[in-house]
């Protein structure tokens, strides 16, 4: 869809146009740390990320406020079966994927645990590929084969150049009254839920009415 606008740009005679639309597509896919892990296999894998400030990035919490985001994604490989060429999907065949992406991250150590979840991952083995400075002259991509025997896999990865200059102590901040607001929200849904109670509603009731009396 880019390409196709800044081709249309061209032929209209806006080459500044389309250089700067090119330019401000470019900055957007820049990314400072890209992680994704992949698996084939009938199994579930969790992608947990312990950012520097002490922020997670997990399933509960999939865009932290250090910027970071889970994305998840499943890739079905169609399978040819038969003469008729009729394509089926093989369970086993399949290519799944979890992925941490954040443009503009912390400076420090990044924690990352990798967890089955349950199933069986094929080989008992993940690929781990791991991308700094996407989109920038300095990208470096690291891909490794890891297994995954004992169910969970835990490796650092240092982002020593990090974009993300706002304090340490204001995302840490944030990330408190993220959970305050989870808690309270918690406490109001079983508050409500009591409510539906008939008899916890007739007792909250009666209560009111006794308080209200001289």
């Amino acid at each position: 869809m880019a390409k196709a606008t800044i081709e249309q740009l061209k032929k209209a005679g806006q080459a500044d146009a389309a250089l700067a639309f090119k330019a401000a597509v470019d900055k957007s896919l820049v990314r400072d740390i890209d992680l994704q892990i992949s698996w084939s296999g009938e199994a579930d894998i969790d992608l947990v990320v312990e950012e520097p400030p002490g922020t997670v990035c997990s399933l509960s919490s999939p865009r932290s406020t250090s910027g970071g985001t889970l994305l998840g994604d499943a890739e079905a490989t169609a399978i040819s079966t038969g003469n008729s060429g009729a394509a089926a999907i093989d369970a086993g065949a399949r290519v799944q994927r979890e992925r941490y992406t954040a443009s503009e991250a912390f400076p420090g150590t990044y924690r990352v645990l990798i967890r089955r979840a349950w199933g069986r991952v094929a080989a008992d083995t993940i690929t781990v590929q791991c991308t700094l400075h996407v989109g920038t002259d300095r990208e470096q991509k690291i891909v490794r084969q890891m297994p995954l025997g004992a169910d969970e896999v835990l490796l650092s990865i240092d982002v020593p150049a990090g974009r993300r200059r706002e304090s340490l102590l204001d995302a840490t901040i944030a990330q408190d009254i993220v959970a305050q607001q989870h808690i309270s929200r918690a406490i109001l849904a079983q508050q409500l839920n009591s409510l539906s109670d008939p008899n916890a509603a007739r007792a909250l009731s009666q209560s009111r009415a006794g308080g209200g009396r001289p």
